[in-house]
């Protein structure tokens, strides 16, 4: 394992265990789990590295960041090699599956670590990354759900203006990629697949079926959601009935949305 990535794990440990004091004194239902974790990992018919690196599997699948830091640690005190590690790792992978390993890919195009085609399978060309500005919608989203905690790096293509710009971009740009809704492609700027194409994730890609079943791994959920309070004869609260309602499904689907 690389000296930096030891030094920001020494780091984040160092910042727990501040924290760790601090409850481990004011909360009694901190200190119950503490005790329930020291005894979990004491040496038994499995030794406590093995239950570490078994955690640290487990870490992978429920994508838990900052579990994974710590049982890294845990398992490199208690004299796990990397090898053991990569394999815990590996088997996380197994375990949760294609979106897994794909999520990660895919950040890494943003991260600026991956900056050829090739490196993922392509053509051996340059990749131009486009991204919409903060706290635009489709930025945000992307970045809470395939970045997932990965800061994105400043590309000097980033921060489009206006969505249809987003699309116009990729298609002038050989070797351009931007992530944006299926619904904005198809239902605003009516870009065809022919020009932009849509890419696969781990050979899926986004369709009804799909996204039904919750295999293509980047679904954004949207909710309805109104005051408790409000008057049961206003306009928004028939539409908020109205939005339930078996008649809506037609029109929710014709807006590229899936109603459940």
């Amino acid at each position: 394992m690389e000296n930096l990535d030891k030094n920001k794990i020494e780091q984040i440990v160092k910042i727990r265990k501040q924290a760790y004091g601090y409850y481990l004194k004011n909360s009694k239902v901190y200190q119950s789990f503490v005790d329930m974790e020291q005894k979990t990992y004491k040496d038994g018919d499995l030794s406590k590295k093995q239950k570490e690196l078994i955690a640290i599997g487990i870490s992978v699948v429920i994508n838990c960041e900052s579990c994974m830091e710590w049982h890294i640690k845990q398992a490199i005190d208690d004299g796990a090699t990397d090898g053991e590690i990569i394999e815990a790792i590996e088997v996380g992978i197994e375990m949760s599956g294609g979106p897994g390993t794909v999520s990660a890919r895919f950040a890494m195009n943003y991260t600026d670590d991956i900056t050829n085609w090739a490196q993922v399978g392509g053509n051996n060309e340059s990749m131009k990354v486009f991204t919409r500005p903060r706290n635009s919608g489709s930025e945000e989203v992307f970045r809470i759900l395939v970045m997932n905690g990965l800061e994105p790096a400043d590309f000097p293509e980033a921060a489009i203006g206006s969505m249809y710009r987003v699309f116009g971009e990729v298609k002038e740009n050989q070797g351009g990629i931007c992530y944006s809704f299926k619904t904005y492609k198809e239902l605003q700027a009516r870009v065809p697949d022919s020009e932009v194409p849509i890419i696969a994730i781990n050979g899926i890609f986004p369709d009804e079926k799909t996204v039904k079943n919750r295999t293509y791994p980047f679904i954004s959920e949207v909710h309805v959601a109104i005051r408790s309070d409000l008057d049961r004869n206003s306009m928004a609260y028939k539409l908020y009935e109205w939005l339930q309602s078996e008649d809506a499904k037609s029109t929710i689907t014709e807006c590229g949305f899936l109603p459940k």
